[in-house]
């Protein structure tokens, strides 16, 4: 669906960076990152996240901020790409037309 799209592709990569504290312990034991970016299992979601101006998107397993209506399964439309946000407008629930910033 997102090939129909005449727009330019910007493509969203996961956080990649492991988070070094001593209540952790060692991460010397880890997969590489590159392994694990390579992995699509069931139920979680992929690496990489490609997303167009215009794309349809839904909100999923996350409430990011009630308040403004970013909740799970929220309807979504994308009006701009930025190099670590994306804005989009609310198409459902309470909060319709209302233009919203997703980190």
């Amino acid at each position: 669906m997102l090939s129909m799209i005449p727009e330019d592709v910007r493509t969203y990569m996961s956080c990649d960076t492991l988070f070094n504290s001593n209540d952790c312990g060692s991460f010397s034991d880890m997969e590489p990152p590159k392994l694990l970016h390579s992995l699509k299992i069931l139920g979680l979601p992929n690496h990489c996240l490609d997303l167009k101006v215009s794309a349809l998107v839904i909100l999923l397993k996350k409430n990011l901020n009630q308040s403004i209506g970013l909740c799970n399964d929220t309807r979504l439309v994308v009006t701009k790409t930025g190099d670590r946000v994306v804005q989009a407008k609310i198409i459902s629930r309470l909060k319709v037309r209302e233009t919203v910033l997703i980190p």
